[in-house]
C-alpha cells in the first residue's frame, strides 16, 4: 500500500516524534508532504534536538509543499486545495492519504474530492484538549474552554466546528486515548474511533548519567494544556500539607513565554529551591532524565 502522509512538524515533540517513529519503521515507507518552511525548520530541529536523527529518512521520503503561513482556520482549507492542486497529477499513485493530525481543513479536502483517507487523533479536534469536564452545550463548552486556554478566535473555532461535524460523521478515524473520544461526545462530534494500544511509543535509553536525586518530573511541552501548571499545584500541596520538598524537575519543549511564568509561580509558592525547570533540551539529555 503507498500512502501518503500530509504533515507540518512544527516541533519535536511527543506527537511529532511519534509520526517519525511509526513511519520510519512502516515496510513500505510514506511520502512525506511537509510545506517547504516547516520542512527546513523540521531539518534545522533534528540537527539541534536529535542529533541528526530520522534527517536522511525524512530527506528522502519528502514532496515539499509552497511555504504555508497560516493565522486563521479560514485560510487553510484554501492553502490545502492549492497545494494539493500542485501534486494532483500524483494523487493516484497513492492508496490512502493519512494525516496524523487534527486538520480539520485537510479531511474536508479529501473527503470532498473523493480520496481514501483516514486521520490519527493526538488531540480532540478543533479544541485541543478539554479542561472543563460538565454538562454543557457544546459552543458555551468551547468558548470557555478556549477562554481558559487562549487558543484562537471563537469564529474560527465555530466555523472549524462546523465542517469537523461534517466532515468527521459516519467516518473511521484513530486515536491515541481514550479520552479523545469521549471529548468529542461531549463536544457533539461523532465518527467511529479507534483507539490505539499503546498510544504512545517508548524509547529505550542506554545512557548512564550518574546517581540521580529526583523524586518528581514532569515531561511535556511547557503549556497550561498540558498540565504544568498542574503538577506545581500538586507540588505545592505536598510542600504546605504534607511537609514534604520533593526534588522535583520540570522539562519539555517551549517556545513561548510559559517558562518565565512557571519560574515565577514556583518563587512565589516557596517551590523553586526544590524544583528545577530545563527547557529544549536535547533528546540526549531528555532521556538521561
Amino acid at each position: 500500500m503507498q500512502v501518503a502522509l500530509f504533515t507540518i512538524l512544527s516541533s519535536l515533540t511527543g506527537g511529532h516524534v511519534r509520526i517519525l517513529e511509526a513511519s520510519s519503521r512502516y515496510p513500505r515507507r510514506p511520502t512525506f508532504l511537509i510545506p517547504k518552511n516547516y520542512y527546513v525548520k523540521l531539518l534545522n530541529m533534528l540537527d539541534v534536538y536529535f542529533e541528526g536523527k530520522f534527517k536522511d529518512f525524512v530527506i528522502n521520503n519528502t514532496v515539499e509543499l509552497p511555504p504555508m503561513e497560516i493565522t486563521h482556520f479560514y485560510a487553510y482549507p484554501k492553502y490545502i486545495y492549492d497545494a494539493v492542486s500542485n501534486i494532483k497529477r500524483d494523487l493516484q499513485y497513492f492508496d490512502l492519504f493519512y494525516v496524523p493530525h487534527e486538520h480539520v481543513g485537510m479531511m474536508m479536502l479529501l473527503k470532498s474530492i473523493g480520496i481514501k483517507w483516514t486521520a490519527l487523533l493526538q488531540l480532540t479536534p478543533v479544541i485541543g484538549a478539554i479542561d472543563i469536564d460538565l454538562p454543557m452545550n457544546p459552543i458555551r463548552l468551547m468558548s470557555l474552554n478556549l477562554r481558559l486556554n487562549g487558543m484562537g478566535y471563537i469564529g474560527d473555532k465555530l466555523f472549524e466546528y462546523l465542517i469537523a461535524k461534517a466532515v468527521l460523521s459516519g467516518e473511521t478515524v484513530l486515536s491515541v486515548s481514550k479520552s479523545i473520544p469521549y471529548e468529542m461526545r461531549l463536544m457533539g462530534l461523532s465518527a467511529r474511533v479507534k483507539v490505539l494500544d499503546p498510544g504512545v511509543g517508548i524509547d529505550e535509553s542506554c545512557w548512564r548519567c550518574g546517581d540521580k536525586d529526583i523524586d518528581l518530573v514532569f515531561f511535556g511541552r511547557l503549556r497550561r494544556e498540558k498540565g504544568v501548571f498542574d503538577f506545581i499545584r500538586v507540588l505545592n500541596i505536598m510542600y504546605r500539607r504534607m511537609g514534604l520538598k520533593p526534588k522535583a524537575v520540570i522539562m519539555g519543549a517551549a517556545d513561548d513565554d510559559t517558562p518565565r511564568v512557571v519560574k515565577a509561580r514556583l518563587r512565589k509558592l516557596g517551590l523553586s529551591e526544590f524544583t528545577e525547570v530545563r527547557v529544549n533540551l536535547t533528546r540526549r539529555e531528555l532521556l538521561s532524565y
